[in-house]
């Protein structure tokens, strides 16, 4: 599945859960504005805003959030909306994707398999 074949629904859930790991720490530091900028060149500025725009009147608070994204049940657009949400915190050092409860309960909520890096 790719980003482009994610439904609206399912687009704004990503939008919110990266707008929300981003602002975990109170504060968008510059990797994560270019992990974002990045997203929004891949899906279309245009785009990203308008989805930010919805996702920003849709959730008030993590709590509406989180009960949206268990709305969210094809296990592809899962995956992919965590897999992208997870590889750009893993490539920000600003972003601390390991004391994420959001990521952490996606995660477990949506069953979602890590593989541990062989070391």
């Amino acid at each position: 599945m790719e980003l482009m074949e994610l439904t609206r629904k399912q687009q704004v859930a990503l939008v919110a859960v990266m707008e929300a790991v981003a602002l975990a720490d109170g504060v968008i530091a510059e990797g994560e504005q270019r992990d974002i900028a990045h997203l929004a060149g891949l899906m279309g500025d245009d785009i990203y805003r308008d989805l930010l725009d919805d996702a920003d009147g849709m959730f008030p608070d993590e709590a509406s959030l989180r009960q949206y994204l268990t709305t969210i049940e094809v296990q592809a657009a899962r995956e992919l909306i965590y897999g992208t949400v997870m590889q750009a915190a893993m490539l920000s050092p600003t972003i601390h994707h390991s004391n994420s409860t959001l990521l952490a309960w996606l995660r477990e909520t949506w069953n979602i398999t890590v593989e541990e890096a062989p070391s």
